[in-house]
């Protein structure tokens, strides 16, 4: 619903800038299109793609002000829905500020954070804003990509185990409180590329889980329980984290945030293509704290009985259904 109705107002919006020249279509990304989404936890975030229609239109485009056309759909978004929540804030990247619109539809509903992305007829990104933009989205696509290159002929999804298994991953930093990049820790996209890069460098038999499993969600419950078993052994040995993607090009922008990252002992777990790295926002005591609880889920799966649930703590059998049971 969420979705639909921010589209629904982003094309009343761009009607009434583009003068019937633009078109706009809003593309979800992080953790809602690969349905890991937690309710309570996660947000939506999208990028509103504004595009002409002609060459003829290119310079409409160039005229519309992004600023502008988010306090319209903030309007159209007020005008529809009188309990809703809207801002529009302002991100500094450098010498970059990127507007970016906050909705929150009801209290029952997760809020969704918006920004713009401004295209020419022939699809070329207008601005560097686009460009970051246009990055973004290809990360996460560089993200479903890699979770579907798993794909093996067996009698369980692999997909679904993979998205299983990170919805519990993702649930177990937040109840043990190393969640979140405004706390110095990972925040969702983060700990999805950790698992997919341990998936991608670490010798899993995903195959075998499958085999010996008889549901998605005992799968999913025995690759978290590799995950945790193994991931300090490569983690330790890497300096830096990333999903392999040929399409991916290293550029300047990556090289300098993992020369940063190591330089000052942070984590460096970074998406293929925008550069950035979502271990930023960490310090070495983070990163510490990180390990150590991952060294408590580690000697917890080795002691006797072996429980998920205590390495979980808080984590209760009612949460761990839910969130192998979420549908997005």
């Amino acid at each position: 619903l969420v979705l639909k109705e921010v589209e629904r107002a982003c094309h009343y919006a761009c009607s009434q800038v583009g003068q019937n020249r633009l078109r706009a279509t809003v593309k979800p990304y992080g953790s809602y299109p690969i349905a890991v989404s937690l309710p309570g936890i996660s947000d939506i975030d999208g990028i509103v793609i504004l595009q002409s229609c002609l060459p003829s239109d290119d310079t409409v485009l160039h005229s519309v002000d992004s600023n502008r056309f988010l306090n319209k759909v903030a309007s159209r978004i007020f005008y529809l829905y009188r309990n809703a929540k809207v801002r529009i804030r302002v991100s500094s990247n450098g010498d970059k500020e990127l507007n970016i619109l906050t909705i929150k539809l009801a209290p029952q509903y997760p809020s969704l954070d918006l920004m713009v992305c401004r295209l020419d007829s022939n699809e070329n990104p207008i601005d560097d804003l686009s460009v970051d933009a246009m990055n973004t989205i290809q990360d996460s696509n560089a993200i479903t990509a890699a979770i579907h290159s798993f794909r093996r002929n067996t009698p369980l999804n692999i997909a679904q185990i993979i998205t299983g298994a990170l919805r519990i991953i993702k649930l177990w930093a937040n109840n043990r409180k190393i969640y979140g990049t405004k706390f110095g820790f990972l925040g969702g996209a983060g700990w999805v590329i950790l698992l997919l890069w341990f998936l991608q460098s670490d010798n899993v038999d995903l195959s075998a889980i499958s085999d010996e499993s008889t549901t998605i969600g005992s799968a999913s419950c025995k690759l978290v329980r590799i995950f945790f078993q193994r991931i300090l052994s490569k983690w330790s040995s890497s300096d830096v984290v990333t999903l392999s993607d040929n399409d991916a090009n290293e550029s300047k922008v990556f090289r300098e945030d993992v020369e940063l990252a190591i330089d000052r002992k942070k984590m460096a777990v970074i998406p293929p293509h925008s550069g950035g790295n979502f271990g930023k926002s960490s310090t070495r005591s983070s990163y510490l704290t990180i390990v150590n609880e991952m060294l408590r889920a580690k000697r917890l799966l080795e002691g006797k009985p072996s429980n998920l649930n205590s390495v979980l703590d808080i984590f209760t059998m009612h949460g761990l259904v839910l969130a192998l049971s979420i549908e997005i």
